[in-house]
């Protein structure tokens, strides 16, 4: 596995999170402020078994604290954005030719109205595609560690967005063993997740005059020759969602 540093972009913080491969020997902390804000050592994930995981909460307050992101407003969308450089070195309090600076930002839309539906058991509310993020085709087979991106629709008529709050991909075998992957959290990207499998990406983007969900990411196998399964939750609006 390659360290990573990834961040989950919280209501009200950023939780920012680097894994490391065992052996690692140096620190990682927000850039200029090596003591107050150094990311701690958690214990291994279960889904990166083996890495080093090491985290750092950052609170979204206006109010002065020692780990303040930056903080911009869009003038035309009233967007806000948050972001925070993050240090890597590899050895500790030495600098060297592997270390390096990232930027992570979480970006925050301007609120929008929101809508409630009174909606039957029985009233599909969206439809689910698998494509091809490059030329938009359907995917009819999935090929491992290949780039696709699930699309999610609204087919309520008063909502013409739609965004992914929550994403699950499982697969259960003859044996009825279950395997699962969240990819999905709360409308972020789970850190885990991307730490396995790459990039992924959770966007909203115009389609025909809505506002389709998507989650790009790279096609995996939980169980040979059996089929992946979703489990997920969407978030319907009146016009293009935000996160």
């Amino acid at each position: 596995e390659k360290p990573r540093t990834g961040v989950l972009c919280k209501k009200d913080s950023m939780v920012l999170v680097a894994y490391r491969n065992p052996g690692f020997k140096g620190e990682t902390y927000v850039w200029d402020k090596p003591h107050a804000c150094r990311f701690v050592h958690h214990m291994p994930h279960k889904d990166v078994p083996g890495m080093n995981v090491f985290i750092r909460p950052v609170s979204l307050d206006p109010l002065p604290v020692h780990c303040t992101p930056r903080r911009s407003v869009d003038p035309v969308t009233g967007d806000i954005t948050y972001s925070l450089d993050v240090l890597s070195l590899y050895h500790f309090s030495e600098y060297g030719s592997r270390d390096k600076v990232t930027t992570h930002s979480c970006v925050y839309k301007a609120k929008k109205p929101g809508v409630s539906i009174d909606v039957t058991d029985s009233k599909y509310l969206g439809k689910i595609s698998v494509i091809d993020p490059l030329t938009g085709d359907p995917l009819q087979v999935l090929e491992e560690n290949k780039p696709i991106a699930l699309e999610f629709a609204s087919t309520i008529n008063d909502a013409k967005g739609v965004m992914v709050d929550y994403l699950e991909i499982y697969s259960i075998n003859r044996n009825m063993e279950v395997r699962s992957k969240k990819i999905i959290e709360h409308g972020c990207v789970n850190p885990a997740a991307e730490a396995t499998l790459g990039p992924i990406k959770n966007y909203s983007e115009h389609k025909a005059g809505r506002f389709v969900g998507k989650v790009q990411l790279k096609s995996f196998i939980l169980f040979q020759n059996e089929p992946l399964l979703f489990n997920y939750r969407l978030s319907y609006c009146p016009d293009q969602c935000a996160p």
